[in-house]
């Protein structure tokens, strides 16, 4: 039996609380252009209480001046890795952002893309946004053709050496139907989502079938009002996070409404909140200076994270073992954290809950 049966039973009452905390956290980037003014920087976003907080300066890391800042961005949160995308003429570079301490984010450049051509391998392609299967580990990404050029479509980068190869074909380059940028995998629902901006069938949210590619774009909802242009896209917690870019880079006339400011949809409730983003405010005076645009990504754990505990059981490091250590274990077990993978399998699942129950009742590691 449990030495304390009352603060196991409280911890699994508590546990939608503890899931609904974890979901805060949005990543978002703004790649300001050579030609353009403002802020080149990766934020995370509480989308909660509206706060964005600067984590990372790709400028200040020594990012190619050309593309200081990430188009792509996609989360292995349990591993607290971000993979980055950077535009490098006819490629793109992919970076890993190492956030195990936040503070001190380390970014290391993992390849350039490459592709097929005709039997022999050239550089690209150039991509718009990412994602990351956590469930199968498989990196994503997209790139924004409207038909003019190549096919249109879900790719699938080697995490080995960068080489991409087409998973999902959505448009030929005869047509120009579909403009999809922003793209991320939710675990919760074994779904990649992703954003639409041509306006051909109306500006889209749409969802894939992460399991079961062939059976194509799924339409989730039209874009909130107001936003024509998707950057970045965020899924997990039962929500859909959206980074709408300052306004279409080809109206120099006006604003048409974007402001760079975050969407958060409900998936269940189908409700839209409007949340403050750190993007440049951009006038009338500043149009075609700041145009930036950025990629976005679903990381819970991003700020604020527990170190992992040297002991299972002592699970909050409090220099004792009590209920406070179950509480301390579930949050980070629901949020997918790499401290929640107390069995030591190298992914966080169902098998952690005993095995960290078995070393708690014992009172030690």
């Amino acid at each position: 039996m449990f030495r304390n049966p009352a603060a196991l039973l409280a911890a699994m009452a508590g546990l939608t609380a503890i899931t609904a905390a974890a979901n805060a956290q949005f990543v978002t980037s703004i790649t300001r252009p050579v030609f353009s003014e403002g802020p080149t920087t990766v934020y995370s976003v509480d989308t909660g209480t509206g706060v964005s907080t600067a984590i990372f300066d790709p400028i200040a890391a020594g990012l190619p001046a050309t593309a200081p800042g990430f188009t792509g961005l996609a989360a292995d949160d349990a591993n607290r890795i971000l993979y980055a995308s950077t535009t490098n003429g006819t490629k793109s570079d992919i970076y890993a952002l190492d956030y195990t301490d936040p503070e001190n984010v380390v970014a290391t450049l993992l390849f350039s893309t490459s592709r097929d051509n005709g039997g022999s391998v050239v550089p690209g392609p150039v991509i718009d946004g990412l994602a990351f299967d956590t469930t199968r580990r498989i990196l994503y990404a997209t790139r924004v053709l409207g038909g003019s050029t190549g096919t249109e479509g879900l790719w699938r980068i080697s995490l080995t050496d960068g080489f991409a190869e087409v998973a999902f074909e959505y448009e030929p380059t005869s047509s120009s139907n579909y403009a999809i940028g922003g793209i991320d995998y939710d675990a919760d629902t074994d779904r990649i989502y992703l954003s639409d901006d041509d306006d051909t069938g109306g500006r889209n949210i749409y969802s894939m079938d992460a399991g079961d590619l062939a059976a194509g774009l799924t339409l989730v909802a039209p874009y909130p009002a107001g936003v024509t242009d998707v950057d970045g896209l965020g899924a997990g917690g039962g929500f859909l996070l959206l980074l709408s870019d300052s306004q279409d880079s080809d109206n120099t006339t006006s604003i048409e409404g974007n402001n760079g400011l975050h969407r958060r949809y409900n998936l269940a409730t189908r409700e839209v909140r409007t949340i403050p983003s750190p993007y440049p405010e951009r006038t009338l005076a500043t149009l075609g200076r700041i145009d930036p645009t950025g990629g976005g990504a679903y990381a819970p754990s991003l700020l604020g994270g527990p170190a992992c505990p040297a002991c299972a059981a002592d699970f909050d490091q409090s220099g004792g073992v009590d209920g406070d250590d179950i509480t301390a274990f579930f949050a980070a077990w629901q949020a997918g954290e790499a401290c929640g993978d107390v069995d030591g399998s190298g992914g966080v699942d169902g098998d952690d809950i005993p095995f960290f129950f078995v070393r708690w009742e014992a009172g030690g590691c």
